[in-house]
């Protein structure tokens, strides 16, 4: 965890001051199902070196590919190919007032600005966003890192560019938890959402699956077969180390997920042979007992206000998803297509994605919580399963074996491009995104 508190550090020291923000820039509002609804043009020329006076150096260049593969992530941008750029990047920085007409002349809706100092093993970088259009600065900042975690200070740029235009920040500081087997047994790791700063959760030598990271990235729920009496749900403090069984005297468990007040969890557990959904405290005491069927009942997700809870359940016949209020009251049905409907998770912008058996594959389908209407987006004969949404609700993981194992995969609602993320031996399994 020495990494973790290192990003602290960082994002303390990470200096962002507001110099010019005179109008508010239209907020964007991407919708399920409508892929390409909103794209900005922007062009960003080769960083400037600010001492050197000049550009195409090794340093510049790098963290321009590391802004443009953001952006480009990001869902809402087309980067213009520098080639029809007419103006260089010399010219951008010799004269304080930029001529927009060459940007707007080759179609660009945005310019970015971007200039670094070397002073060191410390790095400044500068960016000014201007609105080709109307000749504006949206926004203007820079930012200060060590030379080694100049990524960062990128992934929160671009952070910082997505909150000014919609409202909202992006994914590019955020990090991922997920099973993997390259070290032969089932253990559960977490990573930057690069894929970069690997750190080991667990590492008992057997099987441990299905983590959920807790609100405030303090600690983990999993299940492990570590303690040799089969599956049980564990909670771990992920600073002090310290874990605890919250499934005792259970036969067994099958996952859990957060509350949103972080201080109760919802846990599949089997007792006396049958399978149902309570709420624990953080040391395994019931709170209570949420359903009450025969058959099973798993895969509990939570909405964002925490009044509703969304699973699976074979209580007519094959596995699909239901809803139910917390407080109590009947679970309803909103899954019919599918044999087979598994994992939900429930975004932070109301929606619920979960993996559906379809045409002898699993494929990734969204739908509201009301499950009036169901989009697919997965396909190509192979695999999908085990959704989890980006904190900002506008992005998704999974796991595919669409290259024959099973690798973790992000897909955006907007464009829905796919991208392979944590690039590693073996199978990489059940990922859970979060801050």
């Amino acid at each position: 965890m020495k990494r973790s508190k290192f990003f602290v550090c960082f994002l303390v020291l990470l200096i962002l001051q507001i110099l010019i923000v005179d109008r508010v820039f239209a907020r964007i509002s991407i919708e399920i199902g409508r892929p390409g609804s909103v794209i900005f043009n922007i062009a960003v020329p080769d960083f400037f070196d600010l001492q050197r006076k000049g550009s195409g150096y090794e340093f510049g260049t790098n963290l321009r590919n590391i802004m443009v593969n953001d952006l480009e992530m990001s869902e809402i941008f087309n980067v213009m190919d520098k080639k029809v750029y007419i103006e260089k990047v010399e010219d951008i920085w010799k004269s304080q007032q930029i001529n927009v007409k060459s940007w707007s002349t080759i179609g660009a809706d945005l310019l970015l600005k971007v200039g670094y100092n070397l002073q060191g093993d410390r790095v400044e970088v500068v960016f000014s966003l201007i609105d080709v259009n109307r000749g504006d600065i949206i926004l203007s900042k820079s930012g200060t890192s060590h030379i080694n975690d100049s990524k960062y200070l990128i992934h929160s740029i671009v952070d910082e560019i997505l909150k000014a235009l919609t409202g909202e920040f992006g994914v590019f500081r955020t990090k991922i938890a997920f099973v993997s087997n390259h070290k032969g047994n089932k253990e559960i790791f977490m990573s930057d959402f690069s894929g970069d700063n690997l750190t080991t959760i667990t590492n008992y030598g057997t099987i441990s699956l299905l983590p959920k990271i807790s609100p405030d990235g303090n600690g983990v729920l999993f299940v492990s077969y570590k303690d040799g009496n089969g599956p049980q749900l564990y909670y771990k403090d992920l600073k002090g180390g310290s874990i605890v069984c919250l499934s005792r005297g259970a036969d067994s468990a099958s996952g859990g997920t957060w509350m949103p007040d972080g201080k109760r969890v919802v846990a599949s557990l089997t007792i006396k042979g049958n399978q149902d959904l309570f709420l624990l405290d953080l040391q395994g005491n019931l709170l209570r007992k949420l359903t009450d069927y025969p058959g099973i009942e798993v895969g509990p997700t939570v909405s964002p206000d925490g009044s509703r809870l969304a699973f699976v359940s074979d209580r007519d016949g094959s596995p699909q998803v239901y809803v139910m209020d917390i407080g109590g009251g009947g679970a309803r049905k909103i899954t019919f297509e599918g044999r087979y409907n598994s994992s939900p998770s429930w975004s932070s912008k109301n929606q619920i994605a979960y993996a559906s058996l379809l045409d002898g594959k699993f494929d990734i389908v969204v739908t509201d919580p009301e499950g009036a209407r169901h989009v697919r987006i997965t396909g190509g004969g192979a695999n999908h399963e085990d959704p989890s949404w980006a904190p900002n609700g506008r992005y998704l993981v999974y796991s595919s074996n669409k290259g024959g194992r099973y690798k973790l995969y992000f897909r955006g609602m907007n464009t829905q491009k796919e991208k392979m993320l944590v690039n590693m031996e073996g199978d990489q399994l059940m990922p859970f995104w979060f801050k």
